[in-house]
């Protein structure tokens, strides 16, 4: 039975995460890839349940990474979407990931974490625009009580909690730590100005089968 490679991407919002997954989805040995799942928060539930409170004695190590991991497997079709013909590649997206290396290197210690970054000052743009773009959704990104001025809401998006504040100092505790060798970092600017140079070089890494990628759409006649 094929098991697939699993990967990680997380780093900070706004930073070509969707981009990059769209035109890693067109290696077909990339099963699954996309936007944001829940894998990671129901993995820290279930950690939870595991190691705290009445339950803790019932779960022993192999248990416990055997759980972890089916989660993620069982989340994206078990064999279901497994090819024969390469070997299969999941690659999940989470924020938290850049939180818990040393929970990936557990339970998945092959995995590498692709970590899109960017300049703040242009993540923060970006997100002043979607707000005056979308100011119904806005609430989304930054709480109405912080929605008055471009200062609250930049305070706001900066904030430990914040949608940006978040992620930066996620990932530069993940840049720091001891796990910082399983990161891979994709800036924002090479990924959109070197497509190609950019996919070859995590071809490599990841250890995929050359592909040729597409970068323009093309056009619906």
């Amino acid at each position: 039975m094929l098991v697939p490679t699993v990967h990680f991407m997380s780093g900070l919002p706004r930073s070509g995460s969707t981009l990059l997954a769209a035109l890693l989805r067109q290696n077909p040995t990339i099963i699954k890839a996309g936007h944001i799942s829940p894998v990671a928060p129901m993995m820290l539930k279930l950690s939870s349940v595991m190691v705290e409170g009445e339950y803790q004695t019932e779960f022993d190590r192999d248990t416990r990474h055997r759980l972890l991991r089916g989660i993620l497997f069982n989340y994206y079709g078990g064999d279901s979407s497994l090819n024969a013909n390469n070997l299969p590649v999941i690659i999940d997206n989470s924020r938290l990931w850049c939180t818990r290396l040393g929970l990936i290197n557990a339970i998945f210690p092959e995995a590498k974490i692709i970590c899109c970054v960017r300049d703040p000052v242009w993540i923060i743009d970006s997100f002043e625009r979607v707000m005056q773009q979308n100011p119904l959704l806005s609430s989304k990104i930054v709480p109405i009580e912080h929605r008055g001025n471009l200062h609250s809401r930049v305070d706001s998006l900066l904030s430990a909690n914040g949608a940006f504040g978040f992620c930066w100092r996620a990932f530069t505790e993940a840049f720091y730590s001891d796990f910082a060798h399983n990161l891979i970092v994709v800036d924002y600017d090479v990924l959109v100005h070197e497509p190609a140079r950019t996919l070859s070089i995590l071809g490599d890494v990841l250890n995929l089968p050359a592909c040729n990628y597409i970068f323009r759409r093309t056009r619906q006649i």
